[in-house]
């Protein structure tokens, strides 16, 4: 099931963070590493929203409206190659980030950003920022 950082412990409210309340879909079925990433996301200003596999990512997707989706690309149920493909063709203004923990080469779209892992919490902010920085919208 999808979960969203917020309430009064949140700090994602506060002026001039690099989140600035945008709204992440993140999708990653490692628990530890998906905790620490809502965590780490949603202490820099970002509203992040949980999913455990790309289904699940994609039927979040269809119920709200995201500002960045960040996903692994081995998970369960759909991969996170097959979630981008969708987001593509539906949202092709969607800023993305695919993270995994083996060589990807020729998997990852051009249009799409590529984090490593493992990672720091300052590259997962860095490459998180680089991509919000980089839309359109921003």
């Amino acid at each position: 099931m999808a979960t969203q950082a917020n309430g009064p412990g949140s700090r994602w409210t506060e002026p001039g963070m690099p989140g600035q309340n945008l709204r992440v879909l993140l999708a990653e079925d490692e628990v530890a590493l998906r905790l620490l990433a809502l965590k780490v996301l949603s202490n820099h200003g970002y509203r992040v929203t949980c999913a455990e596999n790309g289904e699940q990512a994609w039927q979040a997707l269809q119920a709200q409206d995201f500002d960045l989706l960040v996903t692994d690309i081995q998970m369960p149920k759909m991969t996170g190659n097959e979630l981008v493909k969708k987001v593509l063709i539906s949202r092709p203004g969607l800023p993305v980030l695919m993270m995994s923990g083996y060589n990807p080469e020729g998997q990852v779209p051009d249009e799409v950003l590529f984090l490593p892992k493992p990672f720091t919490p300052q590259q997962l902010v860095e490459k998180v920022a680089a991509l919000h920085l980089a839309s359109p919208e921003a």
